[in-house]
């Protein structure tokens, strides 16, 4: 198979001050990852907590310090944003970065207190929202008009129309009727890579219904096959046969996401052999939790071990022949220095026996 390979790392840290270095270390990553010829470089954005919370700063640094690998999210929460802003931020980034932006997103509704049916119209329209907003489209009617600002300030020299009505303000877009909103700038082609992280079949139909491609992680809300693979696999033909239904003249991409950890000799014994007990505690190799008070779902297992039969077991996925992309997500236990090992390693050892090329290597 022919597919690319990418990486999406956790911008963590334990304390305020260590902010800094949490974001020098993710842009030390992601120039690490495309000077060994990674085609995507991707950062997960959460709220409230010690990580990256705002992505478009970040990838616009990352952007200054790369040349060709692409810029993405693992997923940014919708629940937190709003479209028109979204949109301009993420234009802006695009626009720096060359068109290299992929902007995956989630529902980031959690703690809505509504049923079910009302969540996902909520989602749905909050994706719209947010579609419309970068592809263009008018959002209504503009909050602002120049009455406004007269009123607002009764000591502004503002001149007055005609009609008595207030002039237009002579430094902005403003005018004394009402006028549709529309998101500024805009970036060609950023639409077209607006992704969805879909954790169940309802959410992967809903992204293809609405045009995203498709973001899937190494855990799974519904457990329909007898691993992990085989549950993404049918869910990856049944988007794919729905997006054919409403975008036929679109072909739509698929990332799918694996923690892979290459053991190569005695340092890495010494470095990950605990790690990889613990994850293995955790969830057995068909991808179901140990612990049954987690209820259901399923998990991807690490893929740990020697590089051959880390390939072989990757092999066996069904659900990689049906992706355009696999997706590195390092442990987040793991220092700088070690997921810029586990990069070079799985660049190096896992990837050739997978069919990913080298032909973004660049030359030393």
């Amino acid at each position: 198979m022919s597919i690319d390979l990418g990486f999406l790392v956790f911008l963590n840290y334990d304390e305020d001050a260590g902010a800094r270095q949490a974001l020098d270390d993710g842009l030390s990553l992601f120039a690490h990852a495309e000077a060994l010829g990674y085609d995507s470089a991707g950062v997960r954005v959460h709220h409230g907590v010690r990580t990256l919370t705002s992505p478009f700063p970040f990838l616009t640094a990352a952007a200054l310090r790369t040349e060709r690998i692409r810029l993405s999210t693992g997923i940014i929460p919708i629940g937190w944003e709003d479209p028109l802003r979204f949109a301009e931020d993420a234009a802006t980034a695009d626009l720096l970065s060359g068109g290299r932006l992929d902007l995956g997103l989630s529902s980031g509704f959690v703690k809505d207190a509504v049923d079910p049916a009302d969540r996902a119209r909520r989602v749905e329209e909050r994706l719209s929202g947010i579609i419309s907003a970068v592809r263009g489209d008018a959002l209504g009617d503009a909050p602002f008009r120049s009455r406004d600002f007269a009123a607002a300030d009764s000591t502004a020299d503002v001149p007055a129309s005609d009609d008595g009505d207030v002039a237009p303000l002579p430094h902005g877009p403003y005018a004394s009727a009402p006028q549709e909103l529309y998101a500024f700038p805009r970036s060609p082609g950023l639409a077209d890579r607006l992704a969805y992280g879909a954790g169940s079949l309802s959410s992967a139909l809903r992204a293809a219904r609405l045009g995203l491609n498709l973001v899937l992680s190494t855990i799974h809300s519904e457990a329909t096959g007898p691993t992990l693979g085989h549950t993404q696999a049918e869910l990856i033909q049944r988007y794919r046969e729905e997006f054919a239904q409403h975008h036929p003249d679109r072909t739509p991409r698929v990332a799918l996401g694996r923690s892979i950890l290459p053991i190569l000799d005695d340092e890495d014994r010494g470095s990950f052999l605990r790690l990889k007990e613990f994850y293995d505690a955790l969830v057995t190799d068909d991808g179901q939790y140990t612990d049954s008070s987690r209820g259901g779902g399923q998990a991807s297992p690490l893929y740990a071990g020697d590089p051959a039969e880390i390939v072989e077991r990757l092999a066996a996925d069904p659900s990689l022949v049906l992706i355009d992309e696999l997706v590195l997500t390092p442990l987040t236990e793991l220092s700088v220095a070690q997921k810029k090992r586990v990069l070079t390693s799985v660049k190096q050892t896992v990837a050739p026996g997978l069919g990913i090329s080298d032909r973004n290597l660049q030359p030393k």
